[in-house]
């Protein structure tokens, strides 16, 4: 059963957060914290694959915290759940690590869980709105030579298609191939980029003009 540990200092958004998983059989919520201080006290000794982490906490902000996160817990999956949607701060959050960047809508419903899933299977999560700034990053600063990075169309393909949020279920459907072939190319973009997460594998595609920006983006 996975388990899920949440980080906001809104007490409504907080329930309203753990509602949403409790009412899934298969999550166990293992922790509520209202400030990243009294987390990071807590967290080490709990059990989590998933942490919900707002940006806007008193005194340690959300983006302070996210590398201890990952320092006490390197397995677990970090989702950012923020009001925040300034160009800065969804850089900065996707250059520390997080998995998942969604602008904070309580209107997901019963939604929010099943993408947390989709989320947790693989892949960058990102808003829409998100993933249009990260195109626009992308395409604009497109500035290093690319011709010692070789990757082929259908690699250059998969790596554009998680730059701006497709899962790998999405990937494969969209290509008509299975996800294990989707994983095993993401594997060989890792190889040939010299990176290791898909977060590194964006900003690097980026740098060296891989990643083109889409019509209509």
């Amino acid at each position: 059963m996975p388990t899920v540990s949440i980080i906001e200092d809104h007490p409504e958004v907080l329930q309203w957060i753990q509602s949403q998983f409790e009412s899934k059989e298969n999550w166990k919520v293992n922790g509520c914290f209202l400030s990243a201080e009294s987390a990071l006290t807590s967290i080490a000794s709990l059990a989590m694959d998933l942490i919900v982490l707002d940006v806007g906490l008193p005194k340690m902000s959300g983006l302070d915290a996210l590398p201890k996160l990952k320092v006490l817990k390197p397995k677990a999956k970090i989702l950012i759940f923020t009001v925040f949607e300034d160009e800065e701060t969804i850089l900065k959050a996707i250059t520390l690590g997080c998995h998942g960047y969604w602008i904070k809508d309580l209107t997901r419903g019963s939604k929010f869980v099943s993408e947390c899933e989709q989320m947790m299977e693989g892949g960058a999560s990102l808003t829409p709105k998100v993933a249009r700034y990260l195109m626009e990053k992308i395409s604009s600063e497109s500035t290093l030579n690319a011709s010692n990075v070789l990757l082929s169309k259908r690699e250059s393909e998969v790596l554009n298609m998680v730059a701006v949020g497709f899962k790998i279920s999405d990937i494969a459907d969209e290509l008509d191939i299975s996800s294990h072939t989707v994983r095993h190319t993401l594997e060989r973009i890792y190889q040939k980029l010299d990176v290791s997460s898909k977060q590194e594998a964006i900003l690097k595609g980026n740098r060296l003009g891989i990643i083109q920006k889409p019509d209509g983006i």
